[in-house]
This record gives C-alpha cells, sequence and structure tokens, in this order.
C-alpha cells in the first residue's frame, strides 16, 4: 500500500477528537492522486515538505497489513448494511455524513479501519486505519 498523510481533522474520515487516520491507498496512482489531484498544475514545488512539519518531504512509502488487521469494506453492501449506510453516504462530499459513518466503524471496535474507493477512479482503494 502506498501512503498518504494529510493534515489531521480535515479528512472526510476524521473523528479527530476520537481517533487519529492514516490514509492509505492500494495503488501508487491513488496515494498521488489523493497527495495532489486537488492541483490545477503540478510543479516541482508541491513535493516539499509540510509547513506543519519542518525538515519533512512528499515521498511514497509502502505498507504492508496482516491478516491481523481487519478492515471494514465500504465497498461491500453487507457491511453497509450492517453499518446502515448508503454508498452515497461513503463517497458523499458532506463530511458530516462520512465522519458519522466512521464514527459507527471506529464504535464497533471491529476493525483497524475502513476502505473504499478512490474519489479518482473507483479501480485504486483508499484505506483510512
Amino acid at each position: 500500500m502506498e501512503l498518504y498523510i494529510p493534515r489531521q481533522g480535515g479528512g472526510k474520515i476524521d473523528n479527530p477528537a476520537l481517533f487519529s487516520t492514516l490514509c492509505l491507498s492500494a495503488a501508487a496512482a491513488g496515494a498521488t492522486a489523493a497527495a495532489f489531484g486537488h492541483f490545477p498544475e503540478w510543479a516541482s514545488a508541491m513535493l516539499a515538505g509540510r509547513p506543519d512539519m519542518p525538515g519533512s518531504a512528499q515521498a511514497p512509502a509502502r505498507y504492508t497489513l496482516t491478516g491481523r488487521a481487519p478492515v471494514c469494506n465500504l465497498d461491500d453492501v453487507s457491511q453497509l448494511r450492517e453499518l446502515k449506510l448508503q454508498p452515497s453516504d461513503v463517497v458523499t462530499r458532506d463530511y458530516a455524513v462520512s465522519r458519522a459513518g466512521a464514527l459507527r466503524v471506529f464504535q464497533l471496535r471491529k476493525w483497524f479501519g475502513v476502505r473504499w474507493w478512490s474519489w479518482y477512479d473507483p479501480r485504486w482503494s483508499s484505506f483510512d486505519l
């Protein structure tokens, strides 16, 4: 998995009072899109580190999840039913709705995080752990 670490508290899954998130993608292109997809033009300056992390730099990283880290698949209709969620609750840009769903996942304490499809391309799985 490829890593993207957004600022905590601003994402569609975040509930910073209860948990922080580690954002990953199953594809390098997915991590790149998550990090840079909102920029209309790309430039080398985008690879500079974040202002809130002095000395940092944007760089790809690879992680492996083991079978001991179950992830709630929000692309699985049975898990959506269990959580009383609709697909639109997952993909919405209304963060109050998506964060409420993430809170349900967190409160059940069954999963290490969530998986859903990337907004940029549904073939890329996105993960928040």
